[in-house]
Parts: C-alpha cells; structure tokens; sequence
C-alpha cells in the first residue's frame, strides 16, 4: 500500500493569511500564532501576505482572489462569538461553506481558522490560551496540506511518465519484430534498454 503524508515543512512555500478585523483582541493573537507555525516550520515570513478585511464575512471573497493569485494556500482567521441572536450561526456556516467550494474550484488549500465560540471566555481560550491557538494549529494544516498535494502531483507525473514510455517501448518493439524475426539477442537488449530509461526519469515539476 503506497501512503502520501505532508510534511510540517514550509520551506519555500507562499501562504496568504486573510484576517477579520472585527474582535481584533483576538484576531491579531490568531495572527501572530499563525506566523510563528510557519516561521517555525521553515518557512520564511517574506512568503506570507496578510491582508486585513472588515469582518469574518467578508473573508470569503478575498480568499478566492488570493486562491487564484498563486498562493500554495489561504489561511483564513477571525472570531465570531455567539450572542443573542443566531447571526453568529449564519456566518459560520456561510464562511465554512464558502472556503470549502473555493478550495475544490480552485484546488488551492483554503484553511479554516475563524473561531467559533459561544461566548468570550472560549474565544480568549482559543485565541492563544487554554485550548492553544487556532492561527497556529491552522497554518500548521496549510503547510501539510500543501506538501500533501505536492506528493499528489508528483505521484500521478511519475505514473503518466511510466504509462507514456512503456507505451513508447511497445511501439518501438512492434517496430522491430516487424522489422526482423533473426535477431532476438538485439531485440531483447533494446527493450531491456527502453524500459531502464522509462524508470530512470524523474518526474517534472510542471
């Protein structure tokens, strides 16, 4: 069984962070958890961009922009805390929903990182404290998740570039068998050949 993990490795990967400037006591704690993942897992802080908007609503079509832009990944951040209506409810499970169809049109990673509490003391807890911080845990995910369908990528380019060359070697063989039927010893060096040079590739990046 062949298994593909990411590696918590940011190494030259560009993440876009998006952040609600509503709460901002907590969402700037949700920043600074989320930069200090990716510096600590290799990545340098010149590769981020941060881009600030005014609520957890309107995180959404920003972060499709930047999916398309050419970003590795999207880490989006905010808090929204319950209060005594279900508006908090509703633009929970708009912004869930639209970073999930964002992530499957444009296949670009877009993480979830707006904190949902049911009041302020799970918020603060959530936002660097008791629970830990959801920045962190999140951008932590977007580097994995972006090795993740690198190895995706590579896989299936190994498997093509194997399907196209022994293609290629069953072609050529048919040539030669038509060829001639006097001499098998050549024959059966130059296919041994063909597929040695099949295997030997590597896969590209594109």
């Amino acid at each position: 069984m062949k298994e593909i993990t990411g590696d918590l490795i940011a190494g030259g990967s560009k993440i876009a962070l998006v952040v609600s400037r509503f709460n901002s006591f907590l969402t700037e704690q949700l920043v600074k958890g989320a930069v200090d993942a990716f510096v600590r897992m290799g990545g340098k802080e010149s590769n981020l961009t941060l881009v600030r908007v005014p609520g957890a609503y309107e995180i959404p079509i920003v972060a499709d922009k930047l999916a398309r832009s050419g970003v590795d990944a999207v880490v989006c951040l905010g808090a929204v805390v319950q209060g005594a209506t279900t508006h908090a409810q509703l633009i929970n499970t708009a912004t869930a929903e639209a970073f999930s169809k964002i992530s499957l049109k444009t296949g670009v990673p877009v993480l979830d990182g707006v904190v949902s509490a049911e009041n302020l003391e799970q918020a603060v807890e959530r936002c660097g404290t008791k629970q830990g911080n959801k920045g962190f845990s999140v951008m932590q995910a977007a580097i994995e998740m972006v090795n993740v369908l690198k190895k995706i990528k590579e896989t299936i380019c190994c498997i093509y570039i194997n399907k196209v060359c022994i293609e290629s070697v069953f072609e050529n063989l048919n040539y030669i068998f038509a060829f001639t039927f006097t001499h098998k010893a050549m024959v059966n060096v130059y296919a041994n050949k063909l597929l040695a040079d099949c295997f030997d590739k590597k896969c590209s990046n594109n």
